[in-house]
């Protein structure tokens, strides 16, 4: 079980990619505190009463999730419950509590930085803060130096989405080599997509920067990217018949407001006819989750088969193939660490 929880709207920057209209337009709010608990305890203790093994969060926010004041005790609060937690931020905000945390506790730890020099940075980022390329790679250090500490070399990944933009032309290899030394598992690149909903033209030797950043993988490190050169396929193949997509029975995806969604790419308020429900008050997940209305919306619509999420994101088509088995397992697998 994947969730992919939203529980804030609030962002301190507001880069070129993001189609977050709340975000956008300033509208802010809060999945309440101790609600928000309250689903993720029900969502997994559901899920390991229907024989699920390892059940995932993502707290990745509709914006930076470090500005939720829920934050430190929600990643305390999923260890407890032996919850695999994935944190995904700028690094903007993190501070020394929160890094000690996600060193102690957390899954992954994933870090978008999408600009790969200071002038690509603030050109995509566009933070409305002080924050730089340079507090990144100092908040990167500090998370990995946590990671040392609490002795968890081998079970919390730490790696780098970003993009493939002309503004990192001649910074792709040099950044990607820069961070392998530094034992970060891996940098994953992606097609940018900007808010028009139209792809920015990519000079070919952009392409060829990441190829070349593939060379310095290692037994340790991996490259991820997707591009229309280097295209990645879905996971779960669509059943002919009926259309199916594994994220509406395994990727429940919550809204701030409260809204639970089947899918990733379909959860906001243009899209309430795919909303399954809000939880408002303990104990409304299994209503939500399980009602015929939630089964009749699991029904592929039309607009499935045209789905961009796969091709878009290297990392998300990486994550599926390993939501079926023990994550930490497979990947440590997949890139055969040295014992």
């Amino acid at each position: 079980m994947y969730i992919d929880a939203h529980p804030g709207n609030r962002c301190d920057f507001c880069c070129i990619e993001c189609f977050d209209d709340p975000i956008l337009k300033g509208n802010k709010s809060f999945f309440p505190f101790p609600l928000f608990l309250s689903l993720i305890e029900e969502i997994a203790t559901d899920s390991r009463s229907h024989g699920v093994e390892h059940v995932h969060l993502d707290l990745s926010g509709r914006g930076n999730p470090i500005i939720y004041k829920g934050i430190k005790p929600s990643i305390v609060k999923a260890a407890e419950l032996g919850m695999h937690t994935t944190f995904t931020s700028t690094g903007s905000g993190l501070d020394n509590v929160t890094i000690d945390l996600l060193g102690k506790h957390a899954f992954q730890v994933k870090l978008s930085i999408n600009g790969l020099n200071d002038n690509s940075y603030l050109q995509i980022h566009k933070p409305k803060n002080s924050f730089s390329l340079d507090k990144a790679k100092r908040n990167l250090v500090a998370l990995l130096e946590a990671r040392v500490q609490h002795g968890r070399e081998r079970e919390l990944l730490i790696g780098i989405q970003s993009f493939i933009h002309p503004g990192n032309a001649g910074s792709i290899f040099p950044f990607a080599e820069m961070v392998r030394e530094m034992e970060v598992d891996y940098i994953s690149f992606r097609q940018i997509i900007q808010r028009s909903g139209l792809p920015i033209d990519i000079p070919p030797g952009v392409y060829d920067e990441v190829d070349s950043a593939r060379t310095l993988e290692t037994s340790r490190f991996k490259v991820l990217s997707s591009s229309s050169r280097m295209k990645m396929f879905p996971v779960v193949d669509p059943e002919p018949a009926t259309g199916f997509c594994f994220m509406s029975q395994a990727r429940p995806n919550i809204e701030p407001d409260g809204g639970v969604y089947p899918c990733a790419t379909k959860s906001d308020s243009s899209n309430i006819d795919w909303l399954f429900g809000r939880y408002n008050k303990p104990g409304d997940y299994k209503k939500i989750w399980y009602e015929e209305a939630a089964n009749i919306r699991r029904k592929a619509p039309a607009s499935c088969p045209t789905c961009y999420f796969w091709e878009i994101n290297a990392l998300a088509g990486w994550i599926g193939r390993v939501l079926t088995s023990d994550p930490a397992a497979r990947f440590f697998q997949l890139i055969e660490t040295a014992s």
